[in-house]
């Protein structure tokens, strides 16, 4: 997979693509790049053209500001599968691109086939141990000096910040199976739950032993349940 680039409002957007077909985009999570879905591409572009963005301000794409909100990311995104001439897509997304994902159908429906939130951010707070594992990181990186490669987010971490997204998730009809790992030391698994009863066209699908990342914690499995959710009633 060679890296590409896109130029949207004067940025510069790298992305990866291999496959041909119909277009699966795929939006990592914060903190990371378009390498949380390496060990998912390969099997998934068999089937589908695969392509996997670094989200603006993360990875190689261009990075403009400190702060960045979901309507950045969603805007974006807009203008990245303008500028690749996608009319239609199935779209997956991690944890912050699973927000993205869900935001994104939620305004353009008309784009979207089929969506894949994976341990999305925004059906309630992180878990104790979750902010635990963050507050150390955050500190294990200002101890030894390490300069923050990814942006500030402006997120909406209050219990009615998480009401007003679900109440507009529940106009979001497009086919749509939630995962989401059994352990996640982050987001705990109850959100799955909470994720399939407010989406009105969705299932859960609970991936056993894996934490905040099932893609890669088990990819044999997720590829398994991607596929074969994608290939029910399949575009042409």
């Amino acid at each position: 997979m060679e890296s590409q680039w896109l130029k949207i409002d004067d940025h510069s957007i790298h992305y990866v693509e291999l496959g041909d077909g119909f277009p699966l985009v795929l939006l990592h999570g914060g903190a990371n790049d378009w390498r949380s879905w390496e060990k998912n591409i390969g099997a998934l572009a068999q089937h589908y053209r695969v392509i996997a963005p670094d989200i603006v301000g993360f990875g190689k794409s261009d990075k403009s500001k400190s702060v960045y909100s979901i309507d950045d990311f969603v805007n974006y995104l807009g203008g990245f599968i303008s500028a690749l001439n996608i009319k239609r897509m199935h779209l997956a997304g991690h944890s912050l691109g699973g927000s993205i994902a869900l935001e994104f159908a939620y305004r353009y429906p008309d784009k979207v086939e089929k969506l894949i939130p994976v341990a999305p951010f925004g059906f309630g707070r992180l878990s104790t141990w979750g902010y635990i594992l963050g507050v150390v990181s955050y500190w294990g990186r200002k101890l030894v000096f390490r300069k923050q490669t990814y942006p500030t987010l402006d997120l909406d971490y209050s219990q009615n910040g998480f009401k007003e997204f679900m109440e507009k998730l529940k106009k979001v009809e497009v086919s749509t199976m939630i995962v989401w790992g059994e352990k996640d030391p982050y987001l705990p698994v109850k959100q799955a739950y909470i994720a399939s009863s407010v989406l009105p066209n969705s299932r859960a699908e609970v991936m056993p032993l894996c934490g905040h990342s099932p893609q890669s914690g088990d990819c044999d499995l997720f590829n398994k349940l991607v596929l074969g959710f994608l290939d029910e009633d399949a575009v042409d």
